[in-house]
């Protein structure tokens, strides 16, 4: 799936969906078919623990959105949680976890290909944490990423592809973008990115 040598000219496309299913399985399966008809190799959802991820507080804080599934924000974002216990066939570690290494440790331990993208993460926390993929894994995909929603096409930064193919040259790179486009996804191609998540 991400070896390299099986990725020399082709791409290997992820669809974003994340929670935009709402929190409903038919939803899900809604956007599993339309992105399914486009062509894309995989639709990325995400989890959460919500109780880990925000703090007592947060969670319990009065949330009064006209698209809210509960009066409390912490119950809110379980509503858009979907949990299969079905198995998948790729994991991704989002650059909100670089450098958190038992967790991604756990990640490798599950022995499926992985993609992590290194939006704002220091060199040396995207080396610890690739290698430790790595000690695991033949199968990892490193994007290339600016955490930013929506990205201007001048803070793109799509020279990255070229530092991550030089400091990773055991991995397939690619392109984690937030740009409201699609011309960073061929000029991205021509760079050596294969791999390309589209939010």
């Amino acid at each position: 799936m991400f070896k390299k040598n099986e990725l020399v000219s082709d791409s290997f496309i992820i669809a974003e969906v994340g929670q935009n299913h709402q929190g409903d399985l038919d939803v899900a399966k809604e956007y599993i078919k339309s992105f399914s008809e486009t062509g894309v190799d995989a639709i990325k959802f995400q989890t959460r623990n919500n109780k880990y991820l925000f703090s007592e507080s947060a969670y319990n804080r009065s949330y009064d959105s006209e698209n809210a599934f509960s009066d409390v924000y912490g119950l809110h974002r379980e509503k858009l949680e979907l949990l299969c216990d079905i198995g998948v066939d790729i994991l991704k570690v989002a650059s909100f976890d670089l450098g958190n290494l038992p967790f991604i440790k756990r990640i490798a331990k599950k022995h499926v290909p992985v993609v992590i993208s290194v939006g704002g993460g220091k060199i040396d926390q995207i080396r610890l944490s690739v290698k430790m993929l790595l000690d695991e894994l033949d199968e990892v995909a490193v994007l290339h990423c600016v955490s930013e929603y929506p990205c201007e096409i001048d803070r793109v930064g799509l020279d990255n592809i070229n530092a991550l193919k030089d400091e990773f040259p055991e991995c397939v790179i690619g392109l984690s973008d937030h740009f409201n486009g699609i011309i960073t996804g061929p000029i991205g191609y021509m760079k050596g990115a294969r791999v390309f998540e589209k939010h």
